[in-house]
């Protein structure tokens, strides 16, 4: 059975990986873009990017797939809009750019070491 370790180095071919200076100026420049942070809610309680909105990794499939049993118009209408998939270290932000590249998403990235890379910027945090 694969590692989660394995399953980061699979997807990461699939994935553009940005660092969070090129994340922060890519959405200062899309007023239609996002950052989908992918992390846990108590994670996220303890500090996250302005702005972001939160869908843990493990319920992104219920929410991003249009025909699934959940589905998030906020995500399900943005296949063409840029998303900035955003987790701790950048490591179930590739799965989830991954995902939802799978799901049909066309202009998704993944945020190089996460939010523990945007805090180390200095960049605004909430």
């Amino acid at each position: 059975m694969p590692s989660f370790s394995d399953m980061v180095e699979a997807a990461r071919p699939n994935v553009r990986e940005v660092s969070a200076a090129e994340a922060k100026e890519m959405v200062e420049g899309d007023p239609d873009a996002i950052i989908l942070d992918v992390r846990e809610s108590h994670e996220w309680d303890m500090g996250h990017i302005p702005g972001a909105v939160l869908v843990p990794l493990g319920q992104l499939d219920l929410v991003a797939d249009p025909s699934g049993p959940r589905p998030n118009p906020d995500l399900t209408g943005r296949t063409d809009k840029l998303i900035v998939a955003q987790c701790a270290t950048g490591k179930r932000s590739i799965l989830a750019a991954d995902l939802l590249q799978k799901l049909g998403y066309r202009n998704v990235v993944s945020m190089k070491a996460g939010f523990v890379g945007w805090a180390r910027q200095g960049y605004p945090i909430d």
